[in-house]
């Protein structure tokens, strides 16, 4: 068993292999959830989960290691093996990643000596650290027939040249190479090294990486910002934006003709809340740009984060990221991300699976693929009326990809029909719908459907399963395939909406497609759907066994449609002040529960103030700075308490804030509850 690359992309064992790689950190994460989490990701599309391992999470105090409880490092690997997937460490042990120090214990940000360089005292620790790590996971990689397959070493590094420009000794690549040699000498065994490479940062030896996010957070500006240039198709592989907290951006990097694939392992899957700017995720911020990759020429795309996480308490103090740039809460890391701290599912983690899914089933073929970027294509980020587009394609057959999302922008409607799309080697002629603001999608030309051609279609793919090719369009009455008949026979096109809450599975040896609003996913070969209010799936084909309650109701076109009743549970909550003040205000919460037992109650706190915190049984649990989205917490993973508190603190309105959602100010603050609504979900097995 082999991982390799070349300038196109990964093979495994000798055949094409396309990388989904989503960032859950498990000491972010509560171990009870662990595997659910994962497996939630899995049914979104992700193949590969990441890791940072944060140095701070597990030394905090000097020669005092930690991989017990959510550190287990080991026990969370583990998971990732039994449930398919694979694994990257990233280990820094730089890692930023919005924790205190960029992950470096405190004794280490203010020791006497350099760090992040070839200093014999840094080094010293930095081994020690690496072994204690090596010892956890020793046997669980890929060459022993384990998950880990990859090691991403430091993060925005961009390599310490002194005032003449010239590079530093025992800085830049030297350092970067020498941490790989050190994890090659205690044994760490993995075909992949890998590399932040945004920002003009030094890689070394080690595959760069690339990243996009939808805002900036970081950004010292509370005005609105420039779009982001991750939404529109180009070959540059850096964002402008991206890590400027840690410097400018520095370089115009092309992946043309380099020895690595172009690889992103910091797609924003969300982005976090800082205390200066608070933007709020839409359902398309994220998906667009990893559409817009993916059309650029990714051979793997890496989000980050994938599952939200709340940080954990420290033992000397908090673990937060408090910067000049990123002053973060003390506890949420939910990041808006497509999986919440939680285990919710979120809308924007259902689009981002109609990515996820498209590259999983065809991402083999299509990273063979070369990107190509037509003359008329939007060049610029802010240009709002060109049309957004790029073709990948291979010995005449191929894919064109479109984008027409824009956050916080409305862009120019583009007739497809007729267009003629020039790729060298050969043309495409669109058919089908327009391109409306707000759209993404790909239509493939000459599409291979086991030995015959599907010249076009438009509609995007999802998956294969069994002999049904399935695509998915906004309006699939409008999609036009130009095929014969014998391939039209293999076509399946459903609407946009049953494809984003559709689930690959195999159930009973049999791939079948699930669609539903519950969140599915599997676990040890069972199929689970965490229901609200009814229960409710379709199924291609039908299933055979069906668990529980659950009866076939009839069909809905070609699926089969089953019903089990209805969730119940209900939770009522009252919340009264019981402290005012001009530092803060603190509310008494009840919650009276009926039927509520193993299943999962969520709390939305609507509130307008600067920040609230979460108390239970004296304890902060979970904290959330003010964007105008309610705040989340799941009762169920606190005992059900019956009682808790609340404390806002008051915005004003001199504070230096961007936001979204604009306070509405009393007496010159904002500081209120608005109200507290509650959601009962429960997890059903369906087959």
């Amino acid at each position: 068993m082999a991982i390799t690359y070349d300038g196109l992309g990964f093979y495994e064992d000798g055949k094409p292999w396309f990388p989904i790689m989503g960032e859950y950190q498990y000491s972010r994460g509560d171990r009870r959830y662990w595997y659910s989490g994962i497996a939630k990701m899995k049914a979104l599309g992700i193949n590969t989960v990441a890791s940072y391992v944060i140095w701070i999470h597990h030394e905090e105090i000097e020669g005092e290691f930690d991989f017990s409880g959510n550190n287990d490092i080991r026990a969370f690997v583990k998971e990732v093996a039994a449930a398919g997937m694979k694994m990257c460490l990233r280990i820094g042990p730089w890692v930023h990643g919005e924790v205190r120090n960029g992950g470096f214990p405190d004794w280490i940000e203010h020791a006497d000596f350099p760090t992040r360089c070839n200093s014999p005292e840094y080094l010293r620790f930095v081994t020690r650290y690496f072994k204690r790590i090596y010892d956890e996971v020793k046997d669980l990689f890929y060459a022993d027939g384990g998950p880990i397959f990859a090691i991403q070493v430091e993060n925005e590094y961009r390599g310490y040249k002194d005032k003449t420009g010239k590079q530093r000794p025992g800085y830049g690549d030297e350092h970067i190479n020498k941490l790989i040699e050190i994890m090659r000498e205690i044994g760490f065994d993995v075909p992949i090294y890998l590399a932040t490479g945004w920002g003009d940062a030094s890689v070394g030896k080690a595959i760069p990486v690339w990243g996009a996010y939808c805002e900036a957070p970081w950004e010292d500006s509370t005005g609105e910002l420039p779009p982001a240039n991750g939404y529109a198709f180009s070959p540059l592989p850096d964002d402008d934006a991206i890590g400027n907290d840690m410097g400018k951006r520095a370089t115009a990097y092309t992946i043309a003709d380099k020895p690595f694939p172009f690889v992103t392992v910091e797609l924003g899957a969300g982005i976090q809340v800082t205390e200066k700017r608070r933007p709020i995720v839409g359902k398309s911020d994220c998906a667009a740009i990893a559409v817009c990759k993916l059309g650029s020429g990714a051979a793997a795309l890496g989000y980050y984060v994938f599952h939200g996480g709340i940080n954990p308490d420290g033992k000397l103090t908090s673990m937060n990221e408090r910067s000049i740039y990123c002053n973060l809460p003390e506890k949420d890391y939910d990041f808006q991300a497509a999986i919440g701290a939680f285990g919710k599912v979120k809308d924007g983690g259902r689009e981002l699976k109609l990515v996820n899914y498209f590259a999983r089933e065809f991402g083999a073929e299509l990273s063979r693929m070369p990107a190509y970027f037509p003359s008329d294509n939007c060049s610029d980020p802010r240009d709002m009326n060109s049309l957004r587009y790029s073709v990948r394609a291979r010995d005449g057959r191929g894919y064109v990809f479109f984008n027409n999302y824009v956050r916080r922008r409305a862009t120019a409607k583009h007739a497809l029909s007729g267009k003629i799309v020039n790729y060298p080697g050969g043309s495409v002629e669109l058919r089908g719908d327009d391109l409306s603001c707000g759209r993404y999608f790909v239509y493939p030309f000459n599409m291979d459907l086991d030995g015959e051609t599907l010249k076009f279609i438009s509609a995007t793919p999802l998956c294969k399963i069994g002999d049904k090719y399935v695509f998915w369009a906004y309006d699939p009455q409008k999609v036009v395939i130009d095929a014969p008949d014998s391939v039209k026979k293999k076509i399946m096109v459903i609407d946009r909406e049953d494809a984003l809450n559709a689930c690959k599975f195999v159930i009973g040896g049999e791939e079948r497609l699930v669609v539903s609003e519950a969140e599915l996913y599997e676990t040890y070969g069972e199929i689970y759907g965490v229901f609200r209010g009814k229960v409710a799936f379709s199924a291609f084909p039908p299933l055979k066994n069906v668990e529980g309650s659950a009866r076939r109701a009839g069909d809905r076109g070609a699926f089969a449609y089953y019903e089990a009743g209805v969730v119940g549970g209900s939770a009522a909550v009252d919340f009264e002040i019981t402290t005012d003040t001009e530092e803060y205000r603190e509310y008494a919460v009840s919650v009276r529960y009926s039927d509520c037992a193993g299943k999962e109650v969520f709390a939305y706190i609507d509130f307008d103030a600067d920040r609230s915190d979460v108390i239970i049984d004296g304890v902060k649990v979970a904290d959330k700075f003010y964007t105008g989205v309610p705040f989340e917490v799941e009762l169920g993973r606190f005992g059900y308490p019956e009682k808790f508190v609340i404390r806002t603190y008051p915005a004003r309105p001199a504070d230096e804030v961007f936001i979204e959602v604009p306070h509405v100010f009393e007496r010159g603050a904002a500081n209120k509850i608005k109200s507290i609504a509650t959601e009962v979900r429960a997890t059903v097995k369906i087959g």
